[in-house]
C-alpha cells in the first residue's frame, strides 16, 4: 500500500480523517467543561473533615471533677467497645464535658453517630440531676466567610438586639444558611431573692421555681366543637419579660390577698452572670458571623454580604463594618494561581514555538485548555472544588499534559518530514505512538492516583492535587488520540517564510549539532564506560541520603501557610478578674499599634497601613472557636481568658510574611505578669503544635512531675518557646462535709449541695422561647450576696421536717483547690505538654526524635509506669508520611505492571524505574539551590516525580526496541535511539520546568508553602531526564552484557524482548 494512503481502519484513524467527529468531541469537553466551571465549588481550602463525633453535656455550676465523675467517665464507657472508633478523648471543664471519638478512616460516620446514640440512651440516670440534656453530633467542616462587626458607644443589649437583627436579616438571604452571634453574653432572666425575704416569709427557692413555672405558661386546652365551627382553647400566661415576671403570683391567701413576684424578688432581664467584653478599634462591639456549609459557594456568599453592609441602616453612633473577609484572600490567591497559570502557558507555548511547526505548536498547546476544561466534567462530580490547592494541581500539570502531545506530534512531524502526506503521517504518527504513550499517563496516573488516599491532615488538604492531575491526564490522552490527529491532518507543507520560521530552523539546526557534537559523543562514552558510570550515579544518590540525613538540608515537615490575620491568645490563671485580664490584652493592642506605626513609617508614602484592623475580646474565645459542634474552644468563658485578633493588609499587597509580624508583634509585647499561657498564631492551616506530648500515668502526681521534668528539658533549647502543658489549678474551692447534727436530723449530702446551688449559681424555673433565643429563668440571690462569702456562711438549710438551721449547724467547709480542665484520652487521665519551634533556630523533627529516643525515655526510667505518645505535627508526619510511603509502594508495583505489559518484559521496566531515585537527586538540589527546606509538600512531589521521570526512559527504551527489531546490534541501537528520542525527551522536560517556572519564581508570601512541590518536580525532572539519557543506556547494555554472559555460559539462545514492536513499526497494529 502506498505510503500516501492509509486504511481507515480502527478509531484512531477514523478520527484522524473524521474533522467534524473530532471537533464535536473537542467542543463537547470545551463547552461542557465550562457549564460545570460556572457551577463547581469555590472555597479558599478544601474542607477539612474532623471525623470526628462530639458528646456535649451543659452541667451548669459543676467542677471539673464532677464533671469528670458524673458525664466524661460514663459516656467513655459507654462508647468504648463501638466498632469504627479509633480513640476516645474527653475534656472535663467548669460547667460542662465534652467527649470526642475520634473516628477509623473508613468508618461509617452516620453509623458510628447512631450506635453511640443507642449507648448513651441506655445509660441510667444520665445526664445527672442539673445537668441538660446530651447533644451528640457528627463534627461537619464549617468554614467562616466574613464577619459584620457592629461597633460603637452603645450599651451591650443594643449592640446584642442590632446584631441579631442583623444575623435574621442576612440568613433572609438566598445565599447564606448559617449566621450566628457572637462576642457578647446570653441573655438570662434572673428572679433575685434576697436569704431575708425569704426567712421573713417562710419561703424556699423550690416554692418560688415552681410559682413561676406554674404562671408562667402557655398551654393547649383542646378545642369546643360549635354550630359556628370548632374553637380552639388555650391558656396565654407566658412571661417573656421583667413586667410580666413581676406579675406572677407567688402565693394567695383565703381572704384574698396574693403575694406577688415584685413584692419578694427583683427580676432582671439581663445577661448570663459572666464577665465578656468585646471591643473593635477600642471601641465596643458585638460580632455576626457568616458560614459556609455544604455546597455553598464561598464568593456567592461574600458578594450577598458585601451587599448588605453595603445599603444597611443604623442607629446614629454604630458603624458596620465587614471584616475577615474570606472572599478577599480568596480573590487573591485565585489571581495569584491563575496569573502563574497563565505565565506557565505562555512559557509551554513559547517552548514548543521554537522548537516545532507553528501549526503543530499552536494544536499542541490548544490541548492544555481542552484538557483542563474538560476534566471539570470529571472534578466536580466527584467532590473536587477550585481552590488553592486544586489551582496548584493545575498549574503541576501545566508542562506534564503536552507531553503525550508533543510525542506524537512528533512523530507526525518526522513523517511528514520523509514524504508522508499530512493525513498518513498523523495515522501513522499516532498509531506508532498509541502504545508508549498510553503508557507513559498510565504510569503518572498511578504515580499520582495514590496520593489521593493519604491519611491524616495533609492528606485532606492535599488530596484534590492527585484528582485534578489524574483527571486531566486522562481527558489529554483523550485529545492526544483522538482529536489531535484531526487537526495534524490537514494542511501542505508550504514553505514557511518570515522571521519565525528561520529562527526556528537555526534553532533545529543548533539542536542537531548539539546531539551530534555533543550528546552522541558523550553517550558513545558513557556505553564505553557504562560500569563506572553506573558506579558513579550511585555513588552520587548515597551523597544525596547523606546531605539530608546529616542534617545540611533542613527539614520542616509542615511549612507555615501564610494568613492575613495574626492572633494572641492570653490566659491568666483561673479567678482573675475581667480587669486583669484586660489590662493584658490592652498590652497587646499597644505593641501592634507600635509595630504598625513602625512598619507604615518605613513603607512608601501613600502606602496603604499594614494593620487594617484590631478586635479582641476578655472573658471568651470569639475568633478561636470554629463554630464547629465539638470544637473545645466553643463556649469557653471565664474572665481570665483574653484574645486579640489583627486583621493584616492581603498578603499580595505586603512584602513581610505574617510570621515575620508575628516574631516582631511577641517581641514587642514581651512578658505579660502573671500569664499563664500566652501564644501567637499566624498560620491560616495548622496540623498541631510542634511538639505535642500527650502523658499518662495512674498516679496523678507522677503525671504532673513528669510534665514539669519535660517542660524544663525542652526550656533548654534554643528556639523554643509557649512552652505549656494542659493542667491548671483551678479556682478556690470550698468542700462541704455534713456534721453528724446534721445526719441526725435527717439532712442528705446531696440535699445540702442542691440547696447550695440553687442559691449561688440559681434553680431553673423555667425556659422560655424569645425569638430565636432560648433563655433560661433562674432563682437565685442577688448577686450582692452571691460575692460575699459571708452570705454563704449565714445561709439557712431547711431540714426535711420544714425547720430552717444555719448552715454552720449541720455542716462544716474546708477550703481548698481543684482542676480547671481534666483531659482524658482512653479513659486515663492524661496532660499534654506542648511547644512552638522557630525552624530557624531548631528542627522540630529533630527535637521530636530527641524526644521520642532519649528524654522521654529517661523519664520512664525514672517515673515507672508513665505512658506517652505524640500529637499535633509530630503524630500528623507519622500518620502522613506512613501512608504516603506505603502508597507509594502500591504506585511502583502499578507502574512496574504498566510498563512491563507495554514492553512485553520483566527487567526493562526495573532499568525504566531505575531513574527514579535520582529524581530524588535533582529535587534535593533544587531545594539548595531556592534555599527552600524540605517538607511534607516536597516529599509529596518526590512521590508523583516517580510517574512522570519514567515517562522520558519510556519513550527511549521504546525506542531501543524499535531499532533492535529492525536488526541492529545494542550499541548500535542506543545510539540512534539517542540521536532520534533526544528531542521529544528534551522537549517533554524543557515544557514540564517551564510550566513550573513561575511558581518557582513566584515571592508573594501567600504562594511559599507550596513551591517546595514545584521545585521537587521541576528540578527532579530535570535531573532525571539527563539521567535517561545516560544512565539508562548504559544501564541496558549492561543487561545486554549479562544476557550474553549468560548465553555463552549455558548454550542457550534467549528470545530477544526487542522483537516485539515489529509489526508496530510497519504500521501493522490496528488501533
Amino acid at each position: 500500500m502506498s505510503d500516501q494512503q492509509e486504511p481507515a481502519r480502527g478509531p484512531l484513524a477514523f478520527m484522524a480523517r473524521n474533522h467534524v467527529a473530532a471537533n464535536l468531541l473537542m467542543l463537547f469537553l470545551l463547552v461542557g467543561g465550562a457549564i460545570q466551571l460556572g457551577r463547581i465549588k469555590v472555597e479558599s481550602f478544601p474542607e477539612i473533615d474532623p471525623r470526628t463525633i462530639s458528646i456535649e453535656v451543659p452541667y451548669p455550676g459543676a467542677t471539673p471533677a464532677e464533671v469528670e465523675e458524673g458525664i466524661n467517665r460514663r459516656v467513655e464507657e459507654a462508647i468504648a467497645g463501638i466498632e469504627g472508633i479509633e480513640r476516645v478523648r474527653s475534656t472535663a471543664r467548669e460547667g460542662a464535658g465534652l467527649v470526642r471519638a475520634e473516628l477509623e478512616d473508613l468508618a461509617d460516620d452516620r453509623q458510628v453517630l447512631e450506635d453511640i446514640r443507642s449507648a448513651i440512651d441506655r445509660l441510667q440516670d444520665f445526664p445527672p440531676e442539673d445537668a441538660d440534656e446530651a447533644s451528640i453530633v457528627d463534627t461537619d467542616a464549617v468554614e467562616r466567610v466574613a464577619t459584620v462587626v457592629l461597633y460603637g458607644q452603645a450599651s451591650e443589649r443594643a449592640l446584642k438586639e442590632l446584631a441579631e437583627r442583623v444575623r435574621d436579616e442576612l440568613t433572609s438571604l438566598p445565599e447564606i444558611s448559617l449566621a450566628e452571634v457572637s462576642g457578647t453574653r446570653a441573655y438570662q432572666v434572673a428572679v433575685e431573692v434576697a436569704e431575708d425575704r425569704l426567712r421573713e416569709l417562710g419561703l424556699g427557692f423550690d416554692e418560688v421555681a415552681q410559682a413561676v413555672a406554674r404562671y408562667s405558661v402557655n398551654l393547649p386546652g383542646g378545642s369546643v366543637r360549635t354550630r359556628q365551627g370548632e374553637v380552639l382553647l388555650r391558656t396565654e400566661a407566658q412571661a417573656y419579660g421583667r413586667e410580666d415576671f413581676e406579675r406572677l403570683v407567688l402565693r394567695s391567701g383565703a381572704d384574698g390577698q396574693r403575694v406577688l413576684l415584685r413584692d419578694v424578688a427583683t427580676i432582671v432581664d439581663g445577661f448570663e452572670d459572666v464577665e465578656v467584653l468585646s471591643l473593635f478599634q477600642g471601641q465596643p462591639a458585638v460580632y455576626v458571623n457568616v458560614n459556609r456549609v455544604g455546597e455553598q459557594r464561598l464568593l456567592d456568599i461574600a458578594r450577598a454580604v458585601e451587599d448588605f453592609v453595603g445599603r444597611i441602616e443604623l442607629p446614629a453612633g454604630i458603624e458596620a463594618e465587614l471584616w475577615s473577609n474570606q472572599a478577599e484572600m480568596l480573590r487573591g490567591r485565585l489571581d495569584l494561581m491563575v496569573r502563574n497559570g497563565l505565565f506557565g502557558l505562555v512559557l509551554v507555548f513559547l517552548t514548543l514555538v521554537l522548537f516545532m511547526d507553528l501549526r503543530l505548536a499552536f494544536w499542541t498547546t490548544l490541548g492544555i485548555p481542552v484538557s483542563f476544561l474538560g476534566a471539570f466534567l470529571l472534578i466536580g462530580p466527584i467532590g473536587g472544588s477550585i481552590n488553592m490547592i486544586s489551582l496548584f494541581g493545575l498549574i503541576i500539570v501545566l508542562g506534564i499534559v503536552v507531553d503525550d502531545a508533543i510525542v506524537i506530534g512528533e512523530a507526525v512531524f518526522s513523517y511528514r518530514q520523509q514524504g508522508l502526506s499530512p493525513l498518513a503521517a498523523a495515522i501513522r504518527g499516532v498509531r506508532q505512538m498509541a502504545g508508549p504513550v498510553s503508557a507513559g499517563v498510565l504510569t503518572t496516573v498511578a504515580a499520582f492516583l495514590p496520593l489521593a488516599y493519604t491519611s491524616g491532615f495533609m492528606g485532606q488538604v492535599l488530596w484534590q492535587v492527585p484528582v485534578v492531575v489524574v483527571t486531566v491526564l486522562l481527558v489529554s490522552l483523550l485529545e492526544a488520540l483522538l482529536i489531535l490527529p484531526a487537526h495534524l491532518s490537514s494542511g501542505g507543507q508550504g514553505t514557511p517564510r518570515g522571521f519565525l520560521p528561520v529562527l526556528q530552523e537555526r534553532l533545529r539546526t543548533g539542536l542537531a549539532w548539539l546531539v551530534e557534537r555533543g550528546y552522541l559523543p558523550l553517550l558513545r562514552w558513557a556505553l564505553a564506560w557504562r560500569y563506572a558510570v553506573v558506579a558513579l550515579s550511585v555513588s552520587l544518590l548515597l551523597l544525596t541520603f547523606g546531605l539530608v540525613r546529616g542534617g545540611h538540608l533542613r527539614v520542616q515537615f509542615f511549612p507555615p501557610v501564610d494568613s492575613d490575620t495574626l492572633k494572641a491568645t492570653l490566659e491568666m490563671p483561673l479567678g482573675t478578674p475581667a480587669e486583669v485580664t484586660k489590662r493584658g490584652v490592652e498590652r497587646l493592642l499597644a505593641a501592634a499599634e507600635v509595630l504598625r506605626t513602625e512598619i507604615d513609617a518605613a513603607a512608601p508614602p501613600g502606602s496603604a497601613s499594614i494593620l487594617r484592623s484590631a478586635a479582641a475580646t476578655v472573658g471568651t474565645r470569639a475568633f478561636a472557636a470554629s463554630g464547629r459542634p465539638g470544637d473545645e474552644d466553643n463556649g469557653v468563658v471565664g474572665a481570665h481568658l483574653g484574645e486579640v485578633t489583627l486583621e493584616l493588609l492581603p498578603g499580595e499587597q505586603r512584602s513581610l510574611a505574617s510570621s515575620e509580624l508575628e516574631r516582631r508583634w511577641q517581641a514587642g509585647v514581651g512578658e505579660i505578669p502573671g500569664a499563664v499561657r500566652l501564644a501567637f498564631n499566624s498560620n491560616m492551616l495548622r496540623a498541631g503544635d510542634d511538639v505535642s506530648v500527650e502523658l499518662s500515668h495512674a498516679d496523678f502526681e507522677s503525671l504532673l512531675e513528669a510534665s514539669q521534668r519535660l517542660q524544663q528539658r525542652l526550656a533548654e533549647f534554643a528556639g523554643v518557646s509557649e512552652i505549656a502543658d494542659s493542667f491548671e489549678q483551678g479556682k478556690r474551692e470550698l468542700e462541704f462535709e455534713l456534721t453528724p447534727e446534721g445526719v441526725a436530723a435527717g439532712l442528705a449530702l446531696a440535699d445540702l449541695a442542691r440547696q447550695v446551688r440553687r442559691g449561688f449559681y440559681g434553680q431553673e424555673a423555667q425556659r422560655l422561647q424569645r425569638g430565636r433565643d432560648d433563655i433560661e429563668v433562674l432563682v437565685r440571690y442577688p448577686e450582692a450576696e452571691r460575692r460575699d462569702l459571708g452570705s454563704l456562711y449565714r445561709m439557712r438549710v431547711r431540714l426535711p421536717d420544714g425547720a430552717e438551721v444555719p448552715l454552720r449547724t449541720v455542716a462544716t467547709v474546708r477550703e481548698g483547690r481543684g482542676y480547671s480542665v481534666i483531659e482524658r484520652a482512653d479513659r486515663r487521665r492524661v496532660v499534654r505538654v506542648t511547644a512552638k519551634v522557630d525552624a530557624e533556630q531548631q528542627s522540630a523533627n529533630q527535637l521530636n526524635s530527641l524526644l521520642k529516643d532519649d528524654l522521654l525515655p529517661a523519664l520512664q526510667r525514672d517515673l515507672p509506669g508513665l505512658g506517652f505518645s505524640f500529637e499535633g505535627v509530630e503524630q500528623e508526619r507519622m500518620e502522613s508520611l506512613g501512608s504516603l510511603f506505603r502508597l507509594m509502594g502500591v504506585a511502583m508495583l502499578a507502574i512496574f505492571a504498566l510498563i512491563a505489559v507495554q514492553l512485553a518484559s520483566y527487567v526493562q521496566p526495573l532499568l525504566i524505574m531505575s531513574v527514579i531515585p535520582y529524581g530524588i537527586i535533582g529535587a534535593v538540589l533544587g531545594h539548595l539551590l531556592t534555599s527552600y527546606t524540605l517538607s511534607f509538600f516536597s516529599f509529596f512531589g518526590l512521590v508523583a516525580l516517580s510517574g512522570v521521570v519514567v515517562n522520558d526512559s519510556l519513550v527511549f527504551m521504546d525506542g531501543f526496541n524499535r531499532f533492535r527489531s529492525q536488526g541492529l546490534a545494542a550499541f548500535e541501537a542506543l545510539i540512534e535511539t539517542g540521536r532520534r528520542r533526544f528531542r521529544p525527551i528534551l522537549f517533554t522536560t524543557l515544557t514540564t520546568f517551564a510550566g513550573l517556572a513561575p511558581m518557582m519564581l513566584e515571592k508573594s508570601v501567600q504562594a511559599q508553602f507550596l513551591i517546595p512541590m514545584a521545585i521537587s518536580l521541576a528540578y527532579g525532572v530535570v535531573f532525571a531526564t539527563a539521567i535517561t539519557l545516560l544512565l539508562v543506556p548504559a544501564l541496558a547494555l549492561i543487561v545486554e552484557d549479562a544476557r550474553a554472559l549468560i548465553e555463552r555460559c549455558t548454550g542457550r539462545r534467549f528470545e530477544d524482548a526487542a522483537a516485539a514492536p515489529q509489526a508496530e513499526v510497519e504500521g501493522e497494529v490496528q488501533y
